[in-house]
């Protein structure tokens, strides 16, 4: 899975998919920059800043690059009286050959963000930052990861003319499969405290494949101020941008899939080993070949937290299966010359164990790495059904505590599966 997720930036840079390149920065100074005031002083004075009485700041933002293939409009009504902010994007994407314009919503309310997919589809995700405190909506401009090895400084410099102060904000964060590493920095006016620009800079590094992508871009913003009055009464309601929450065992049954479905339940109940879990997202990939049918995938989280996701269930045909097989797309815990492989029966149906290098993948049986299986995986044939139980990646490099992370969890799983229809 080569899926990036930047939670450096969040819905930010999902929603203006900020451009690959070289990008011209008009800040001065170097790395003897001197220090400024203390990093919460600074995020505590933006939201001070952009808070007025009776209006909402209005914020257009401008993400300079190299790339002439992708430019459009991207704004945003950040109300921090109230921690809620609604973005707007129109993206255009240009070719030799052809032209695509997209339009986004997203809404920020209750430390989430809501859009809606091209497809229709819902997706609410937590608001990531680490902002000392400060208003949550403020991740739209002064952003930084929540998770992660991070550091935090600030420094006086000088920005398109302007006297600044710098946020700067370096350290390593995960990914859903990769290991992200930044060196961002925030631009705020030195007097009024407004922000100027956001810089990102740094390395993607996925763990399952060896890919590398280095990423630089810089985002300016041109801020005023409007009535709240003078906008809909739903302006910051989720609704706004059509958004609707989804039934999830319905979703399941709507997914239309041929093959019988195994789930576990939309609660689990956990036990003194594994914590309580709860469906928390239902997802379709069409396979590319209509005949095999699609791949539905559901997911649990911490039934206390909807966004602690700890394990999904894939779930294909048999024939998809076989037709993966075949094509040799087999997964890392798969291709680990070095795994261990249990087979226990479950339900009637075959199970196999996994137990892999997800950090250390051999390629040679003959040369394993030294250090212990650090990923397990879990694998059941139905016959008319393959299903595949995976602890969330993006917690384990992470190195967030996952108890279903375990060949034992992952047994007690295959046990309390059931076919839903």
């Amino acid at each position: 899975m080569r899926t990036k997720l930047l939670l450096a930036f969040g819905a930010l840079c999902a929603a203006i998919g900020i451009a690959v390149g070289v990008f011209r920065l008009a800040a001065d100074g170097g790395s003897d920059a001197a220090p400024g005031p203390p990093v919460a002083e600074v995020y505590a004075d933006v939201a001070a800043a952009l808070l007025r009485p009776g209006m909402v700041a209005h914020v257009v933002f401008d993400a300079e690059g190299s790339d002439a293939w992708i430019s459009g409009r991207h704004e945003a009504w950040v109300d921090v009286a109230t921690d809620h902010a609604h973005e707007r994007t129109v993206t255009m994407y240009r070719s030799p050959s052809v032209s695509t314009t997209r339009e986004g919503g997203v809404i920020y309310r209750a430390g989430a963000a809501y859009t809606v997919g091209e497809d229709g589809r819902p997706f609410k995700s937590p608001i990531q930052s680490c902002l000392h405190g400060a208003t949550r909506v403020l991740a739209l401009l002064a952003n930084c990861p929540s998770q992660g090895k991070i550091s935090l400084r600030t420094e006086s410099r000088r920005f398109d003319g302007v006297d600044a102060l710098a946020v700067v904000i370096e350290g390593k964060l995960s990914g859903i499969d990769s290991v992200i590493e930044i060196h961002n920095r925030l631009f705020v006016d030195a007097g009024t405290r407004l922000p100027l620009a956001f810089e990102s800079k740094g390395t993607d590094r996925y763990a399952l494949g060896g890919y590398e992508n280095e990423f630089h871009g810089i985002t300016r913003y041109a801020i005023d101020f409007v009535r709240r009055d003078s906008l809909l009464p739903d302006f910051f309601d989720p609704s706004a941008i059509g958004y609707r929450e989804t039934d999830l065992p319905q979703a399941i049954d709507a997914a239309g899939a041929a093959f019988p479905i195994f789930w576990l339940r939309a609660e689990h109940p956990g036990s003194d080993a594994v914590p309580p879990i709860a469906l928390s997202d239902v997802r379709v990939v069409g396979s590319g070949q209509p005949e095999l049918g699609p791949t539905v995938e559901l997911t649990y989280s911490r039934d206390d937290d909807e966004f602690a996701g700890l394990l999904t269930l894939s779930e294909m045909s048999a024939a998809n299966a076989q037709f993966f097989a075949a094509t040799g797309s087999a997964p890392d815990w798969r291709r680990d010359a070095c795994a261990t492989r249990t087979e226990f029966p479950v339900l009637g149906a075959r199970a196999v164990l996994f137990e892999w290098h997800m950090h250390d993948l051999a390629v040679d049986a003959a040369h394993c790495p030294p250090s212990a299986p650090d990923g397990v995986a879990l694998e059941v044939d139905f016959g008319d059904t393959f299903v595949t139980v995976l602890p969330s990646v993006a917690r384990e490099l992470a190195g967030l505590p996952n108890a279903y992370a375990s060949a034992e969890a992952l047994r007690g799983l295959a046990a309390a599966l059931l076919r839903r229809n």
